[in-house]
């Protein structure tokens, strides 16, 4: 992720003037893409906090509502299992696929409403892996 600072932006850094009429549009773009404000105009000493857009479900019962907006590849500690961009009304979410979320998330296409609710967790016919989490998958 890039970070612009003093009177650098995207738009006059790659020449994308007549494509863009503001750096306020270029923030709109980078929000839409990336799921993350970028610092357009800031000074580069001033420190920000970031926060984290993976949605972790923990808790029985937790949901996300929202959109389908990007499924990538991950492989993550071995697993080949997938990661899900979800635009909901907090923004562009993450959340990282299991086996049996990513079987489920099977059916859903790019742009299609998506609620993806956590029911529990099953003991692993192996005692030495995690116990597999378990979910429904809605689509609107």
């Amino acid at each position: 992720m890039a970070y612009f600072s003093g009177n650098k932006s995207l738009v006059a850094d790659y020449g994308f003037n007549n494509l863009f009429p503001s750096r306020k549009t270029v923030n709109k773009l980078c929000i839409k893409a990336y799921g993350v404000k970028m610092a357009i105009g800031k000074k580069s000493d001033e420190w920000r906090k970031l926060e984290s857009n993976v949605f972790k479900f923990e808790d029985e019962g937790e949901e996300i509502t929202g959109i389908l907006r990007s499924v990538e590849p991950s492989q993550m500690d071995g697993a080949k299992n997938k990661v899900y961009g979800i635009e909901t009304s907090d923004g562009l979410l993450t959340v990282f696929g299991t086996v049996v979320l990513d079987s489920l998330m099977s059916g859903v296409k790019l742009g299609q409403m998506v609620r993806i609710a956590f029911t529990g967790e099953r003991d692993n016919k192996n005692p030495a892996y995690s116990p597999i989490k378990q979910f429904d998958v809605f689509v609107k």
